[in-house]
C-alpha cells in the first residue's frame, strides 16, 4: 500500500476511533488536508474498500475500518514502535498516577486489584487481571462498556459478560494465548471465544517470581483508541511489577 492511501485509511480510522460513524471524502479533505484533489481522495477510498479495508454501511454514508483495515493499522504502530499515551491524555494519566502509589505496600491480591482498577479508569474499557495461584480473574468496568453504543443491545454485553464470568474457560483462553511480554491484540473475530468477537482484546503477561505468572489486559469494543490503551496496559503492568518483584 503507498502512503497516501495508508494515510487516507489512518485518517479514517482515527476519525472513527474519536466519532463512531462513517467518514466522508469530504470531511478528510477539510480536517486532515491532503494536497490531492477530492476525486483522487475518492479514489483511494473505493481502493481501500476494494482491498476489504474500509467499507460502507449503508447507501450515501462514509466509510468505516474493517477489522482487516484496523489490524493493518495496529501492526503499523507496533511495528513503527510509536506506542506512546497521545497528549490528550495526559493530564488523565496524572490524575490516575496519584492512584498507583496505593499499589506500594499492599498485599499482593490488593496490588492486582488496584492495578485493575488504575487500568479501568485509564482505557474507559473493561480490564481484567488473573491470579494464577487462586485459578482466579479479577475484572473491573462494565460500566465503562455500558456508556458505549456498540453495547447498547443487552444480549451483546450479557454475552460478555458470561465470559468474564466463566472464569475456568476464560482461563483456559488467556492460557491458549501463551502470553508473553509483548501486548497481543486481537481484534473481532481473530478472538477464540464467539461471545467476544465483536470486541478487541489486549492482553499481556505480568511476573510474580519464577513460579507464578499471570495476565492482565484489557476488553473494550473494537472501536477502541489502541494506542492509548495498550501504552495504559504496559505502564499498569511495569509498575505492577515492580511491587510485587
Amino acid at each position: 500500500m503507498d502512503d497516501r492511501k495508508f494515510s487516507v485509511l489512518k485518517a479514517i480510522i482515527e476519525t472513527f476511533i474519536q466519532q463512531g460513524g462513517p467518514v466522508g471524502s469530504q470531511y478528510l479533505l477539510e480536517e486532515y488536508e491532503f494536497p490531492v484533489s477530492p476525486a483522487t481522495i475518492r479514489n483511494d477510498m473505493m481502493s481501500l474498500e476494494e482491498e476489504g479495508l474500509i467499507f460502507q454501511p449503508h447507501t450515501s454514508a462514509g466509510r468505516i475500518p474493517t477489522e482487516q483495515g484496523l489490524r493493518i493499522f495496529v501492526d503499523s504502530m507496533i511495528g513503527d514502535n510509536i506506542i506512546s499515551v497521545p497528549k490528550e491524555y495526559l493530564n488523565k494519566l496524572a490524575k490516575v498516577k496519584k492512584l498507583a502509589e496505593k499499589i506500594e505496600s499492599q498485599k499482593v491480591e490488593q496490588a492486582i486489584y488496584t492495578s485493575v482498577s488504575i487500568l479501568a479508569k485509564m482505557t474507559s474499557d473493561v480490564s481484567f487481571s488473573t491470579l494464577p495461584w487462586l485459578g482466579e480473574t479479577y475484572y473491573l468496568g462494565l460500566a465503562n462498556a455500558l456508556r458505549k453504543p456498540e453495547f447498547a443491545d443487552t444480549a451483546r454485553f450479557s454475552s460478555v459478560v458470561e465470559v468474564l464470568e466463566d472464569q475456568d474457560n476464560f482461563l483456559e483462553l488467556l492460557k491458549k494465548l501463551k502470553l508473553s511480554r509483548d501486548v497481543t491484540v486481537l481484534i473481532g473475530k481473530e478472538n477464540i471465544l464467539e461471545a467476544i468477537q465483536g470486541c478487541s482484546l489486549l492482553a499481556t503477561q505480568y511476573r510474580i517470581d519464577d513460579t507464578y505468572q499471570g495476565s492482565i489486559g484489557v476488553l473494550g469494543a473494537v472501536r477502541m483508541n489502541y494506542a492509548h490503551n495498550i501504552a495504559a496496559l504496559t505502564a499498569i503492568r511495569n509498575d505492577l511489577e515492580k511491587t510485587l518483584l
